[in-house]
């Protein structure tokens, strides 16, 4: 092939020239050859890349047809819901390397924040509307999504709760008549009766350890440590 230097010089000299095949056609027998020939030089360097694979033309179809299925496959699974693709870890990479490339240069910024954007906006009623029912949809339809709001809705009023006790406690707290009355309360208070021996906390610390070990035993007390702090009631000294 011709140097970049080689090129400027024959593209200088054919500079104003006229080309000689301008205004010329060609035959329908001068098309078809020339396609055959094309088709006959491809069909040789398809036979000479078979020779340097090791295959037989059967075998490379094969092949093809085989990382074709895996490649669809792989590509069905990263499909969204919405009917978009879930990107490959290869193009999040370079994805990241770009944006992390344009940072560093200065091309692209944080964005200022002016205030909250949405600022006196409102739905309108037929948007109200939808809203509703997908999420009635989905708190009939969707179990995760119902249990899940079922705890927030009890970790935020339990919050709640917590502060009014508080709140009105260091209130009573301040009076000294109640707090002599509490301190009181304090030092009567009576030890846990039945204490266990050390022999007997010893066995059942072993055999909780043992316990322990088990997967499956280990995910299901963890489960249910979780389950009881967030619906246990408070508990009142």
């Amino acid at each position: 092939s011709h140097t970049t230097a080689s090129k400027a010089k024959i593209s200088a000299a054919n500079k104003g020239k006229v080309p000689w095949n301008k205004g010329k056609h060609r035959s329908e027998e001068v098309k078809a050859r020339i396609a055959e020939g094309v088709r006959r030089k491809n069909r040789e360097r398809f036979l000479a890349k078979l020779v340097d694979l090791g295959l037989t033309e059967e075998e490379f179809e094969a092949q093809k047809k085989e990382e074709r299925r895996k490649k669809d496959a792989e590509r069905l699974a990263r499909k969204t819901a919405k009917g978009g693709y879930t990107p490959t870890a290869e193009t999040k990479a370079k994805i990241s390397s770009i944006l992390k490339e344009k940072w560093a240069n200065g091309e692209i910024k944080k964005r200022e924040y002016n205030g909250p954007y949405r600022k006196g906006f409102k739905h309108s009623e037929e948007t109200k509307v939808k809203i509703s029912q997908a999420l009635k949809k989905k708190w009939a339809e969707d179990e995760d999504y119902k249990e899940k709001m079922k705890n927030c809705a009890s970790q935020n009023g339990m919050a709640d709760m917590r502060q009014k006790i508080s709140s009105s406690l260091k209130e009573k707290w301040q009076d000294p008549e109640f707090r002599s009355y509490m301190m009181e309360k304090f030092k009567k208070r009576r030890k846990p009766s039945g204490s266990l021996a050390a022999s007997q906390r010893k066995k059942i610390s072993e055999t909780m350890k043992l316990k322990w070990q088990d997967d499956k035993y280990r995910t299901k007390a963890l489960k249910g440590m979780e389950k009881h702090r967030k619906t246990a009631p408070l508990r009142l000294v």
